[in-house]
């Protein structure tokens, strides 16, 4: 028999060996393909003298135990393979996972390491090669510090990795998030140290937010983490004795902040913010992650939720630049643009703080992209945004996820004095029992509130101003509602809750602005709450999660009032003057006595104050007790309108002083007609020529601009 290849049995059971003839002489053709096709080296489990590392080998399923070997070598040196030592490993019930645990190994000592196999004691196979550090040391996180409204200092340890350390191997650092369950998958602020105490200073964060950070290492291809920690930064200079420091008039309706969001002083750069993002951390490029509709003064404006205002809208840009010049200009070396007041020479700088998608910061120092409250008419993956490449800030389309920078806007006092800063992301608009309350401040808030507790204390008069929208009210409800202040003060020696209509009330009939105020009956040392409630409003709404509310203006001891008096010294008419069996005071009328035909007025109440007298021991014997007085007014244009009863609608009983009210809404202009009906009394009197009734006052809410 003629043998053509001799093959040992290594050869036979490295690489197989198949038959394709037999006869006499027998040929035999050599396998090429290896039985084993493939050694991966895995990841390593450690204590402080052991390591478990596990592999794959494959395969050796059809293989008898005797015929291989299989384990890990490892050495303190990078190549295991040429000097290491072999630790006999285990093949599990899949016949390719192989565990080998390895001992007597020394503390905080970087061991290099693979798999292998050896076959018939002959030819040997590795895997790639890894390493581990021997440690039984936890990572420790410390407290922060420093902590300031955009920046803290993050500080963490790491104990029995000094070999690491000093070669500048080790990865460690701090991972940050806004919620304590995503921390350890979020920002990562890498640090390079040879010490095992460490420092990481986190910026551009946003005022009043809290955010959860952890210290890591990577040891054996695995994070190790620390205990996980928060810290809440502040508002800063925002927060100070006089804010205005920090908001610049232009001479336009808002006042805009000094400094990006981010920031605290105007060369400083700020964050980078996608559209709806609250908190500067998101980096994902996808348009589902965000907002794409219009965020300004909403939870999902930043500025709105850390308390330091509100986004502007396009609008308040377009009325920026109409009143201001722009010039390139550098604030402490930064580059930006300048604009000027044309108004009063006030100026703002824009740094260039260049724009982010994803992890990635482009043009810094070159260009600067700011973000307004409002998404593209016509597409909502674009948010409105005014942009600079050049001596010019001008209107462009942004991706939602395009990271942005941020300036606050803030409303400034219109009218009166002593008029109170708000803010409106702290404000709780909710049912109360029956009631929509609005709360201006409590005690038992927490500390949250639109306008500071302290703050409320008038000597004579509170005055609110506020706006709804998003009303609807169910099907056969009243629709019109008292709205009127509550308050309490001086440990509740001051309270005030009556329903008694004034002129500190107002009459609620949907979305619109309104005017309130209450006259205290002594001056006021402490304040309990200060609250609009709109009474009996909660039950009728036709869904509470919908409606608005927005303060406006908070006035302590204003100088004015809310309302502008009309003169009262004007020819009235009197009398059954529809023949409908009512008495109509006919107050102005374009057909007539066109009294108040110049008068103008802003959204809210308007009203009059009457004194009745002829009814006493006038009326018929099945005469009712009482008789509605309603206001019935057109303004010019015959729009707006009003002539049913409204909840401002006076009940008349006897002789006496009655205040009577109407709501009124939009501002307007002069009046079609402008009257009071007291239904039916005119055929309820024996003598209807008995009746007199003087005019007290007249007036209307103040225009306000």
């Amino acid at each position: 028999m003629k043998k053509n290849i001799l093959l040992s049995g290594i050869v036979a059971l490295a690489f197989g060996v198949f038959t394709v003839a037999c006869d006499d002489d027998d040929n035999y053709v050599i396998n090429t393909d290896s039985i084993i096709t493939s050694v991966t080296t895995g990841d390593a489990e450690t204590t402080a003298t052991t390591a478990t590392v596990t592999g794959t080998v494959a395969d050796l399923s059809s293989m008898t135990s005797g015929n291989y070997t299989v384990g890990a070598v490892y050495s303190t040196t990078e190549n295991p393979v040429a000097a290491g030592t072999k630790a006999p490993g285990v093949l599990q019930e899949d016949g390719t996972t192989v565990v080998t645990t390895i001992t007597g190994l020394q503390d905080g000592v970087t061991y290099y390491y693979a798999t292998y196999v050896t076959l018939q004691g002959k030819v040997t196979e590795y895997g790639d090669v890894k390493s581990f550090v021997t440690t039984s040391s936890a990572v420790g996180t410390a407290e922060a510090s420093a902590v300031t409204a955009s920046t803290a200092t993050l500080g963490g340890t790491v104990n029995g990795v000094s070999d690491m350390l000093q070669a500048g191997t080790l990865v460690h650092g701090f991972k940050y998030a806004a919620d304590a369950s995503m921390v350890e998958n979020g920002i990562d602020l890498p640090v390079e140290t040879s010490t095992n105490s460490y420092t990481a200073v986190v910026d551009r964060l946003v005022p009043a937010t809290t955010y959860y950070y952890v210290a890591y290492m990577m040891l054996n291809g695995a994070p190790v983490y620390g205990d996980v920690k928060s810290f809440t930064t502040t508002l800063g200079n925002l927060d100070a004795a006089d804010p205005d420091a920090d908001f610049v008039d232009m001479g336009v309706k808002l006042q805009w902040a000094k400094y990006n969001v981010g920031a605290e002083k105007e060369s400083q750069l700020g964050g980078l913010y996608g559209f709806g993002d609250v908190t500067g951390l998101n980096r994902s490029a996808s348009t589902a992650d965000y907002s794409t509709s219009s965020i300004s003064g909403s939870d999902n404006d930043v500025a709105a939720k850390a308390g330091i205002g509100f986004l502007p809208t396009q609008a308040d840009f377009e009325a920026l630049l109409a009143a201001t010049t722009q010039e390139v200009a550098e604030v402490d070396g930064v580059k930006g643009i300048k604009l000027t007041s044309t108004v009063n020479g006030n100026t703002l700088f824009f740094p260039a703080a260049g724009s982010r998608t994803g992890e990635e910061v482009t043009a810094e120092g070159l260009m600067g992209i700011y973000m307004t409250g409002d998404v593209v008419d016509n597409n909502d993956s674009y948010a409105v945004a005014y942009g600079f490449d050049g001596s010019e800030l001008k209107s462009q389309m942004a991706p939602v996820y395009t990271g942005m920078s941020v300036r606050a806007v803030r409303k400034k006092v219109i009218v009166g004095n002593n008029e109170q800063e708000i803010d409106n992301s702290k404000l709780t608009a909710a049912p109360d029992g029956s009631n929509f309350r609005i709360t201006i401040s409590s005690e038992w808030s927490g500390g949250v509130n639109p306008v500071d507790l302290g703050a409320i204390v008038p000597e004579k008069r509170i005055v609110a101003r506020f706006s709804l929208s998003g009303v609807t009210f169910k099907e056969g409800a009243a629709g019109s509602y008292l709205a009127r202040i509550g308050f309490a003060g001086n440990g509740w020696g001051i309270s005030y809750w009556d329903n008694v209509v004034n002129r500190g009330t107002a009459i609620v009939n949907g979305d619109g602005i309104y005017t309130v105020a209450l006259d205290v009956p002594a001056p006021v040392e402490s304040c309990i709450i200060a609250a609009i409630d709109i009474v009996g409003m909660a039950d009728d709404l036709e869904s509470v999660d919908d409606v608005s509310a927005e303060l406006l203006s908070v006035q302590i001891d204003p100088a004015n009032e809310p309302v502008q008096y009309l003169p009262t010294d004007m020819p009235y008419k009197v009398g059954d003057l529809e023949e409908n069996g009512n008495i109509r005071v006919e107050l102005s009328a374009s057909w007539g006595n066109n009294n108040y035909a110049s008068a103008s007025y802003g959204p809210g109440t308007l009203g009059t104050n009457l004194t009745i007298t002829g009814i006493d021991g006038n009326l018929k014997a099945d005469a009712p007790a009482s008789f509605v007085a309603r206001i019935g007014f057109a303004s010019g244009g015959w729009w707006p309108s009003i002539w049913d009863p409204c909840a401002g609608a006076a009940s008349v009983t006897g002789d006496g002083t009655y205040e009577i009210q109407a709501p009124i809404q939009p501002s307007g202009t002069g009046f079609e007609c402008f009257t009071v009906d007291i239904l039916g009394l005119s055929s309820a009197l024996v003598d209807p020529s008995l009746l007199n009734v003087t005019v007290n006052d007249v007036y209307v809410p103040l225009v306000i601009e």
